[in-house]
C-alpha cells in the first residue's frame, strides 16, 4: 500500500517490508530536524491515548513519555499545562488479523486544532522500539521548539521544581525522641541525694534520660519561598521514676501529646543539588498532656500541685529529599529547651514527686526529703517521615508566561 498524504495532512502507511520502514525514515526525519524554532512554551507536551490491550496502553505512554523528553519536551501531567496533545489509539487492523494500528495525532488544547494524523500498522510490539522514535518527531513536526542552550535546559527543570514549591503539605514522620531531665537541686544533698530526718540515710538521684518512639502529623504552610510555618501535633511515650510502676519497679509508662509550631527558612539549591533542599527552623513546644507524676509539693496549701513546663522553644533542621512530583521525603533533627524563670508568675519549671513517698506506709519512706525533685527539661528529637504537598506556587517566570498567553 503506498502512502497517502491527503489536504489534512493524514498520513497512512502499512508495514509490508524493509523498503517501506526505510522510506518512512528517509521523509520524515529530516522534517522532524527542522522543525526547532524559538517558542519556549512550547516545550511542554501533553500525552494521552487509548488501547484495547492494556499492555498496549501502557507500553506507549511510557515510550512517548521518553522519547517526549529526549527530543527536548517536557510531558506534563494535566493537559492545562501544555499547548499541545499527542493523542494516540492502538486497535486491531481489521484487514489483517492479529495484528494492530495506531493512530496518532498532536492537538492544539486552545482551539482543539489537529496539527497531524497519520496510522501506522504494527504485528508485534517489540518492533516499536525501532520506530517509537520515529514516530513522536513526525507526530511533532509541526511544533516549533527553542534552540537547546544552558539556558533552555535549566528553564526546562521548572517543571521538576514543582514537588518543592507547593503552598500547603501534609506531613507525617515516626519520631524517636530523647528526652534528658538534669538533676537541678540545690536541697538535694551533695546535690544528688534525697535524704531522711537525720541525714542518715541517702538515695542518690540520676540524670534521667527517655528515649521512646513517637509520631508527628501537621500542615505546613509555605508562605513565601524562603519562608514557611508548621504546626503539628505529637505523641509519644514516655516513663518517670514512682514506687510502684506499671513498668516494674522504679518505672511508670505515660504517653506525652503536645501541639508544636515550627517557623522554617527552606534553602533550595540549584542544578546538580535541585533534588534536595535544607530547612533550618525555630520551634515552639506547648504540652497538651503529661504524666501525673509531674508534681510540686505546696506546703502552704499542704497538697500537691502540677509542675511540668508550659511551653519549650529551641530549633532543628530538616532536610529534604524529593519524594515525587508531590513531595518529599524528610529527616528531621531537633533540641528543645524549657528554660526557667525567677519570676513569681512563670518559672517553667520541672519537678517529680519524691518516689518514697508512693509508700503509704512511713517506716518505708526511708528518704522522703525534699518531697519533690527538680529537674531541666531538654529535649532531642530525630524523625523520618514524608510530605505530601498541595497547589503549586508560581513564580514570577511562569507568572509573566501566564500574562503573555
Amino acid at each position: 500500500m503506498p502512502i497517502i498524504v491527503d489536504n489534512y495532512s493524514s498520513i497512512y502507511f502499512k508495514q509490508n517490508g524493509m523498503m517501506k520502514k526505510a522510506l518512512f525514515l528517509i521523509i520524515f526525519l529530516p522534517l522532524a530536524a527542522a522543525s526547532f524554532a524559538q517558542e519556549m512554551s512550547n516545550r511542554f507536551i501533553f500525552i494521552e491515548g487509548t488501547a484495547t490491550n492494556r499492555d498496549h496502553l501502557d507500553y506507549f505512554l511510557k515510550n512517548f513519555a521518553m522519547e517526549a523528553t529526549g527530543a527536548g519536551y517536557v510531558a506534563t501531567e494535566k493537559k492545562s499545562d501544555a499547548p499541545h496533545t499527542l493523542r494516540f489509539k492502538v486497535s486491531p487492523d481489521p484487514e489483517a488479523p492479529g495484528e494492530f494500528v495506531i493512530n496518532i495525532s498532536v492537538v492544539k488544547n486552545d482551539n482543539n486544532a489537529e496539527l497531524v494524523n497519520f496510522d501506522f500498522y504494527f504485528a508485534d510490539i517489540e518492533v516499536m522500539n525501532t520506530f517509537n522514535r520515529t514516530l513522536f518527531l513526525n507526530a511533532t513536526v509541526n511544533i516549533p521548539l527553542p534552540i537547546i542552550t544552558d539556558e533552555f535546559l535549566a528553564s526546562v527543570q521548572v517543571g521538576s521544581d514543582k514537588w518543592k514549591n507547593k503552598w500547603i503539605y501534609f506531613r507525617m514522620s515516626f519520631d524517636y525522641p530523647i528526652t534528658l531531665y538534669q538533676l537541678y537541686d540545690e536541697r538535694l544533698v551533695g546535690g544528688v541525694a534525697l535524704y531522711n530526718e537525720l541525714q542518715t540515710l541517702f538515695d542518690p538521684q540520676e540524670h534521667k534520660i527517655n528515649a521512646m518512639p513517637g509520631a508527628t502529623v501537621g500542615l505546613e504552610f509555605q508562605l513565601l519561598k524562603f519562608l514557611s510555618l508548621e504546626l503539628n501535633y505529637q505523641v509519644s511515650m514516655e516513663y518517670t521514676r514512682a514506687g510502684n510502676g506499671d513498668m516494674g519497679e522504679g518505672k511508670k509508662l505515660f504517653i506525652n501529646m503536645a501541639a508544636a509550631g515550627e517557623l522554617k527558612f527552606p534553602i533550595k539549591f540549584k542544578n546538580k543539588l535541585r533534588n534536595v533542599y535544607f530547612a533550618p527552623y525555630g520551634a515552639f513546644f506547648y504540652p497538651l498532656r503529661t504524666s501525673s507524676d509531674f508534681v510540686k509539693y505546696n506546703p502552704e496549701k499542704d497538697d500537691w500541685e502540677h509542675a511540668f513546663p508550659l511551653f519549650a522553644i529551641g530549633g532543628g533542621i530538616q532536610f529534604c529529599s524529593n519524594g515525587g512530583k508531590h513531595g518529599a521525603f524528610f529527616v528531621d533533627a531537633k533540641f528543645l529547651l524549657s528554660p526557667t524563670f525567677k519570676g513569681k508568675f512563670l518559672k517553667n519549671e520541672t519537678y517529680m514527686k519524691n518516689p518514697w513517698l508512693d509508700f503509704e506506709d512511713g517506716d518505708q519512706q526511708y528518704t522522703p526529703n525534699p518531697p519533690d525533685i527538680r529537674y531541666k527539661r531538654m529535649y532531642v528529637g530525630i524523625g523520618i517521615g514524608y510530605k505530601i504537598g498541595f497547589v503549586d506556587r508560581k513564580d514570577k517566570k511562569e507568572k509573566e508566561e501566564r500574562k503573555k498567553k
